[in-house]
Parts: C-alpha cells; structure tokens; sequence
C-alpha cells in the first residue's frame, strides 16, 4: 500500500523525522487558509500523489501562491496508475520554501536477490549502502560514509539520526519501502523535503492508523480486490502465479518453487478454497501480464471433488488460457483418493493436476 506524500510526512513526523512546515488544501479557500496559519511569503505547491514525481512549483507572494493553486486544481492530471476509476486528484501540499545547500538522496529497501535491508545514501555522483539486517547501523560502515562523502562531525551525527529515525519507522509500521528524494542541508540543519512510503498489505490488521488511509479509489486494482475479500497478496517478479490457503503451505511453496528455478510471480494466500475466493485470486493474478503459468496449491479438509469443481467453474467463468497446474493437499484428498484412485486422472478442463510437486 503506498500512502500520499502528505500522509507518510504526518506518520513519520511521529519518529523525529524533520520536515519543513507544510499544509494540504482541496479549494482555494482551504490554501488561504494554510498560507495564514503556516505565514507563508514563498511556497513550493505541487498535487499530492502516491506514485509519480511530480513538477513543483515556486511562488513568491501571497497573490502568487493563489495564482498557481488555481492552476494545479484546474490541471487535467490523471491518477494514470489506478485501474479502478480514473479521478482527477483533488488535493495539492504547499511547503515553505528554503535555500539547500546540499541535497542527498536515501532509500531503506529490501533487496529482493539477496533478501537484505538496504540503506541507499546518494549525492551527486556518489552512492553507499549500509546492510541493516537488525535495523542497527553499524560504526564501520557509518564511517566508511561519512569519509566518502565528506562530512564533518555535526553533519555525520544529524545524517546518522535521521537513518536511524526512519529505520524505527520502517519497522514499526512494516514498511517495505520508505525512499526520501531530496533530503536537504540547509543553514537551519537537515530537512526532509520529499517523502513516499510503502507498506506491507500483509501487515495492515496490525497497522489501524495506516490502514484506515487505504483509499480504493487512489490505488492498484489487485491490492483492491485482496482488501475486500480478506487476501493476503504481495507481489514478486517472476512469470509463475501461485494461490495457496495458509501462510506456511504459502511461503513453503515458494521456497520449493525457488529450489525448482521456478519464478514465483506472487505471494497470494486465500482463507478458503471456494469459489468466491479462488475467482478473486485469479483476478488479481489476471491483472499481471507476465504470468505465464499458474500453479494452486490448496490443503483441504473439506471434500476434494468439491474443491476441484470450484476451481473448474472458476476457470470456465473467467475463461483462462494459461496453462493451470493444481496439486491438494490434506484430509479431504486423500479421502477422494481412497473412494477413487483414479480421481487425479480424470480431471479435465486444461487442468493438470500433480500428487508431486
């Protein structure tokens, strides 16, 4: 779930992070009011978005603020990355303005190759990564940075607890990316000019506040669809789907698909093998169009041929041409194996369904 550049500045405020005075307006009115109650002379206006840079805008007077609000609400800008409804965005963030002397970029990510937590320090054409594997920096690569790019002591202290700040945040709030474009040096010390955050779909039943933001109409269709029906989804970059129900049966698949060089393109864990279930999961793996094959993996307590006859009706419903590959596990397979051995062999329907994996 990414959240809008104001929402992630209000929760990581909540951490110590230093931002400069801003306000959020959706009519003229509304901007007035911030430019009185933050007093502001010159200001930096741009929409407030989730995905996409956006081109700021520099006013220097009261008249001139207003000017170029009423410009960016009549901007035909279109929140192009929601499949869901196309709206224009109502809201635009105004900022006090300053003079940077230096500007640095820094990232806290998870690198997917090597499944390690990064923290990206850019400036000009100088970069470094600190490994962060228990949210801890350690000294000898904090000064292998401050050497590299120069810093004196004051700037490395204030740096160092600004990554240590975020690096609190990203795991309270389960985090899977927090990516500050321009942190900014300025006479008054480091502020945070730009913010975007994203968070684990996966964690929100523990994130109320964060999860209370969720807003269908400004996000990703497939984390939509997994909201609404209780799915637990995360997306990877491979071009083999796979739907599995619970947790453990999920990430193990995941890890024997790996051993077999086979990419998985999701992590997509469903409460029940039903039809309203596997319909929604095969929409949100529709939505992908790398996927190649789609594999289901599903425990079943409750009668197999009923569970088979779900997936069946689900395919023929959303006409399905990839290549589906079903293997069931549990007490309701076995019991359909006993009354009819040949009851793996006889599934038709482009269905392929493996005892092994």
């Amino acid at each position: 779930m990414h959240l809008f550049e104001h929402e992630a500045k209000s929760i990581l405020k909540k951490f110590g992070l230093p931002f400069l005075k801003f306000g959020v307006a959706e009519d003229l009115q509304q901007v007035e009011n911030i430019i009185k109650r933050l007093k502001l002379n010159i200001a930096v206006l741009k929409l407030a978005t989730k995905h996409q840079p956006i081109k700021e805008l520099v006013a220097e007077s009261h008249e001139d603020i207003l000017k170029k609000a009423y410009i960016l609400f009549k901007s035909p800008y279109m929140l192009e990355h929601t499949q869901v409804q196309k709206k224009p965005n109502r809201k635009i963030m105004l900022t006090e303005a300053v003079d940077i002397l230096e500007e640095y970029q820094l990232k806290i990510y998870l690198d997917p190759k090597y499944n390690r937590r990064i923290v990206l320090i850019k400036h000009l054409d100088k970069q470094f990564e600190l490994f962060v594997p228990d949210f801890k920096i350690a000294q000898f690569q904090f000064l292998q940075a401050k050497k590299l790019f120069g810093w004196d002591e004051n700037t490395a202290c204030q740096v160092r607890k600004i990554i240590e700040n975020c690096l609190a945040g990203y795991k309270t709030l389960d985090c899977l990316e927090i990516d500050i474009p321009s942190l900014a040096k300025t006479r008054q010390g480091f502020f945070v000019l730009n913010c975007n955050m994203r968070i684990d779909n996966c964690a929100l039943f523990r994130q109320e506040e964060v999860a209370a933001l969720f807003d269908p109409d400004h996000e990703l269709l497939e984390n939509v669809i997994a909201k609404e029906y209780g799915i637990d989804f995360f997306p990877l970059k491979g071009n083999c789907a796979c739907i599995c129900n619970g947790q453990g049966l999920s990430l193990a698949t995941l890890d024997v698909m790996k051993q077999q060089e086979i990419k998985p393109a999701n992590y997509l864990n469903i409460k029940k093998p039903n039809f309203e279930q596997l319909f929604a999961a095969l929409r949100i793996v529709e939505l992908n169009p790398a996927i190649q094959k789609i594999f289901i993996h599903l425990f079943c307590q409750e009668p197999a041929k009923g569970v088979m006859k779900h997936v069946q009706n689900v395919i023929k419903e959303m006409k399905i041409k990839k290549p589906v590959i079903v293997r069931l596990q549990g007490k309701g397979a076995k019991e359909a194996v006993k009354k009819d051995p040949h009851f793996f062999e006889d599934m038709k329907l482009a269905l392929k369904v493996l005892k092994n994996v």
